[in-house]
């Protein structure tokens, strides 16, 4: 059997529309969706984090994943106008075809994933919760 065509990250998300204002647009959108993807795998919390983390990584994301930034690294707060028009359902259905193809390929069953409730935070009926997956997964 022929192994699968590798898929380019880009690939996954190559459906989300821009709903950016066309011709005043100084950086593509698929560079700045996989900016944040990988600042956020990096360790990246927020868009400040994402940007400076772009620009130390620059050189990576050139090579490695052959983003153009023809115009530099975006700032924080373009990641921030941008994300925000980005049709959250298109983005769930590329991520998540992402993370299907790459756990298949780890071989990934499960990832284990815990689960906290914040005490003294009761608002309402509510309790905030705190989730976090360990850096570990059960392999097949």
């Amino acid at each position: 059997m022929a192994p699968a065509k590798e898929r380019h990250l880009r690939d996954f998300f190559s459906d989300l529309r821009d709903r950016r204002v066309l011709g005043r647009c100084d950086h593509d959108l698929l560079d700045i969706v996989l900016i944040v993807l990988c600042g956020t795998v990096a360790g990246a919390d927020d868009f400040v984090t994402i940007a400076d983390w772009a620009r130390a990584k620059e050189a990576w994301l050139r090579e490695r994943l052959g983003l153009r930034l023809a115009n530099g690294i975006p700032s924080h707060d373009t990641l921030t106008r941008v994300f925000a028009l980005i049709d959250p359902q298109q983005f769930h259905d590329g991520f998540l075809a992402w993370v299907a193809v790459a756990a298949d390929r780890l071989k990934v069953k499960q990832i284990p994933i815990d689960g906290k409730t914040l005490r003294g935070s009761r608002k309402g009926h509510a309790r905030p919760c705190i989730s976090s997956a360990p850096g570990r997964a059960k392999r097949a």
